[in-house]
């Protein structure tokens, strides 16, 4: 009697640890009964079914639904899918975790990230294991920040970015690129080390070793590379290998002033790695700080139009005067608009 009553423990046991599989499995993708056997025998032994596996499966399947109140249909093509755990629900979060799932739901999931779609199903399948009343207190919100972001204009290359990360501090590459600046196509051959997301577009962080570009001084030094102007039909891993370490950046102390108005209040942003801030006796912000990208930093200090004087380096100094000095041109030139005319765009624009 006490190995029948040990062995039906055993059992009872194998037909919990077989269905909690059933669940786990069809939260990660729907699948025919015979994966869902092949699989449970896989990761649970031989034993977990024996003969009669299909008729088994169905009891276990028929058991989550009464029993736990599953939902689970049977799809002629993908085979069982789970809509619903039910009262199987195996997670469960505070308000400040679920108020940071519907921020990451309406921020990164819907963002255009590379792995944007990929997040979306994480967080989906996470969602999915919430009890109900969770999920509906999840659909109504909370009081996340929205993030403020540009759409680019055409979706990147979801096969060029996996080549690339498939290289990142391994070996050369070689690709074409289609820069504004540059009239036609250009050569590289690059060592790949970082992908970065940076205002709606995608990165690839590499120094350039060789650049078939006579305009643009690029070759021996760190270049962000946006990858939808990488000709995918061009890119090449190169058989030699990246050594140890990165090549080292060159670091520039960048230092600027920004205006009374704009710093009176004393709540600026810091931008730059080791900032640091002195307030002046007129309410002006004398900042220091570092950076290894000139041309970022000046896409930065750009937004503080009129109200940010650009001290140091002498680079960034140029880099400014050579924005400026065009947009001077041009908005000189420029006719203004009057106020009656400005009306009847309106007007036009309305209608």
């Amino acid at each position: 009697m006490p190995r029948t009553h040990g062995g039906d423990k055993r059992s009872s046991w194998l037909t919990f640890q077989r269905r909690l599989f059933i669940v786990r499995r069809l939260i990660c993708a729907p699948s025919t009964s015979q994966e869902l056997i092949d699989d449970a025998r896989l990761a649970l032994g031989e034993e977990v079914y024996p003969s009669g596996a299909s008729a088994a499966l169905r009891h276990d399947i028929a058991a989550l639904r009464s029993e736990f109140g599953c939902l689970i249909r049977l799809d002629r093509e993908r085979g069982y899918v789970l809509e619903s755990p039910g009262e199987l629900a195996l997670l469960d979060v505070p308000d400040e975790e679920l108020d940071a799932l519907a921020f990451l739901l309406n921020n990164v999931a819907a963002s255009a990230l590379p792995n944007a779609p990929h997040v979306a199903t994480l967080l989906g399948r996470v969602v999915s294991l919430l009890p109900e009343e969770r999920r509906r207190a999840l659909e109504l919100g909370g009081a996340w920040p929205l993030l403020d972001r540009p759409q680019p204009l055409q979706d990147h290359d979801a096969r060029l970015l996996r080549r690339l990360a498939a290289a990142l501090g391994r070996q050369q590459i070689a690709f074409t690129y289609l820069s504004p600046l540059n009239p036609g196509p250009s050569a590289h051959r690059v060592a790949p080390y970082e992908l970065t997301y940076r205002d709606g577009f995608t990165y690839l962080e590499a120094f350039c070793l060789e650049c078939h570009n006579e305009t643009a001084q690029l070759e021996q030094r760190y270049v962000f590379y946006r990858l939808d102007r990488i000709q995918p039909e061009t890119l090449r891993r190169l058989s030699q290998r990246l050594p140890p370490g990165r090549p080292p950046r060159r670091i520039y102390r960048v230092r600027y002033r920004l205006s009374p108005q704009l710093a009176r209040r004393r709540d600026i942003a810091l931008w730059f790695a080791e900032s640091r801030v002195r307030f002046e006796d007129d309410g002006a912000a004398l900042v220091e700080g570092q950076t290894t990208d000139l041309w970022l930093a000046r896409q930065i200090l750009l937004r503080y139009r009129e109200h940010c004087q650009v001290l140091e380096p002498a680079e960034l100094v140029r880099l400014m005067r050579e924005s400026i000095a065009p947009l001077w041109q041009f908005y000189s030139q420029h006719p203004l608009v009057t106020a009656p005319q400005e009306a009847h765009h309106a007007a036009a624009a309305l209608e």
